[in-house]
């Protein structure tokens, strides 16, 4: 039991000096966001999050360059 407050209060001071060093807002965002899985769920958390956040990105990318693709080959 010890040993698991002693994780949990490392986990606690890691998360207070990575919040400290975050400069901008977009990576504070991003590092909140992330903050919030792991505090919720651990790490395996916000490794899934990022992983669902890069597919959405994979996705919508995908698709914006199928629209150019398709106007494109409208223009020929």
């Amino acid at each position: 039991m010890g040993d698991s407050i002693s994780q949990k209060d490392n986990l606690a001071e890691i998360l207070k000096r990575v919040s400290d060093k975050v400069s901008s807002s977009e990576a504070r965002s991003l590092w909140e966001k992330l903050r919030e899985e792991i505090q919720s769920g651990g790490p395996d958390a916000a490794a899934r999050y990022i992983s669902a956040e890069l597919d959405r990105c994979k996705e919508d990318f995908e698709r914006e360059l199928g629209y150019l693709r398709g106007a494109n080959v409208g223009r020929q």
